[in-house]
């Protein structure tokens, strides 16, 4: 009796701790392991070092990557666009050019040779011409000449072309044979005159609102007052009295500008006769007016 009470109380002791284990277990608590197992192997799996897969350290670099590209080709975008706008500010046409200057210089109030339409150009110089025994002699010339330019008269806006009608009037004393630069000093006495007025149609370019070159052509009209003072045409005797001759000429304006309403003039002229040609050369100063 006595051994069978002690084995039920020695069977009766180990169960006592099962129970309290049972007792105080967490329901779901091994499948909670076995899923936390699984999320371990699937995150192990997709994170493995496979070429195909991509760590979180990866695609934000890539990312990181793909914006800086991003930013890379919009500022190349945006500096061709800036080249394009400053090509074609520099590609303006040159009437364009020529107009925006020709403005600046209205809003100055000033006049250009490019802007001319009337000029006023008071000249001096000298005349070379032969007299009737052949000799070749220099005297003063002094005058003045009026131009139009109808290619600026007519258009809504200025252009560097210069088209239009030049007449004038030059004034050389003569005096006699021999004399001076200024047609006295002679011994053998005398006086004599000779005017000019030129009708010529001048075409010329202003290759900058400061210069600008033309020719001209058409007649000059000669006015002596002693025939015999200036050889012209092919009588080349002594005769006298005074004669109106018309001739035709050619020459050249080279005029620079040195101020805002004043230009510099340089002014060659052949007049073209049937005998001895006339030459005058003059240095002018141009009052351009708009």
């Amino acid at each position: 009796m006595r051994r069978i009470l002690m084995t039920a109380l020695f069977t009766a002791a180990l169960a006592v701790p099962a129970a309290r284990a049972d007792q105080y277990s967490v329901p779901g608590a091994d499948a909670n392991a076995n899923n936390a197992n699984k999320d371990s192997s699937y995150l192990d799996d997709m994170y493995s070092t496979d070429d195909n897969s991509v760590k979180p350290d990866d695609a934000l670099a890539k990312q990181n990557e793909t914006l800086n590209s991003q930013n890379t080709q919009s500022q190349e975008v945006t500096k061709t666009q800036e080249t394009k706008t400053k090509t074609q500010e520099a590609g303006r046409t040159g009437d364009e050019t020529l107009q925006v200057s020709q403005q600046h210089a209205e809003d100055l109030g000033e006049r250009t040779l490019s802007t001319e339409v009337f000029g006023i150009k008071p000249q001096f110089g000298v005349l070379d011409y032969k007299t009737l025994a052949g000799n070749t002699e220099t005297r003063a010339a002094i005058g003045t000449t009026f131009e139009w330019n109808l290619a600026n008269s007519m258009g809504s806006h200025a252009t560097r072309w210069y088209v239009g009608p030049v007449t004038g009037i030059f004034y050389s004393h003569i005096g006699s044979n021999g004399a001076n630069y200024v047609g006295s000093g002679s011994a053998a006495g005398g006086s004599s005159n000779l005017w000019q007025f030129p009708l010529n149609l001048k075409i010329g370019y202003a290759f900058s609102d400061g210069f600008r070159i033309s020719a001209r052509g058409g007649g000059n009209v000669i006015y002596r007052t002693a025939v015999e003072s200036v050889a012209v045409g092919t009588t080349l005797t002594t005769v006298s009295g005074s004669a109106w001759n018309v001739y035709p000429n050619v020459g050249a304006d080279f005029e620079f500008a040195i101020g805002k309403t004043v230009a510099l003039m340089l002014r060659p002229d052949f007049t073209l006769t049937p005998g001895n040609n006339l030459f005058t050369g003059t240095v002018g100063i141009a009052f351009p007016v708009g």
